[in-house]
């Protein structure tokens, strides 16, 4: 079974736990770097993806990105998750660039 490295899908979760880690074990940056380093040495195929959670609610803001009165439209604060799907996994950030790409050029009002 491999082992899976993804983040949290809720930011407010990543930010407590990041607090808490760089509080109370300041050294947590070398040893997070290490465990995939590790886990590779110890024969562990690595998986790391994206959560799925994550990767549909980004598909379903895309896709109500399709209807002109969607106020996301003005500001797509969701494209630094795009980004980060696309540096994680690049084939599905691919598909999310695609899916956007449609979705903005919608003239319709669906």
């Amino acid at each position: 079974m491999p082992l899976r490295l993804s983040l949290p899908n809720k930011a407010p979760k990543l930010a407590a736990r990041n607090l808490l880690w760089n509080r109370y074990l300041p050294q947590g940056a070398p040893l997070l770097r290490a465990v995939p380093r590790i886990a590779i040495e110890q024969g562990f195929p690595l998986n790391i993806s994206t959560p799925r959670e994550n990767y549909d609610l980004l598909k379903a803001t895309i896709h109500h990105l399709s209807r002109l009165t969607d106020l996301r439209r003005q500001a797509p604060n969701f494209l630094a998750q795009i980004a980060w799907v696309a540096q994680v996994t690049p084939a599905k950030g691919a598909k999310l660039h695609e899916r956007l790409t449609a979705a903005l050029l919608t003239t319709e009002n669906t």
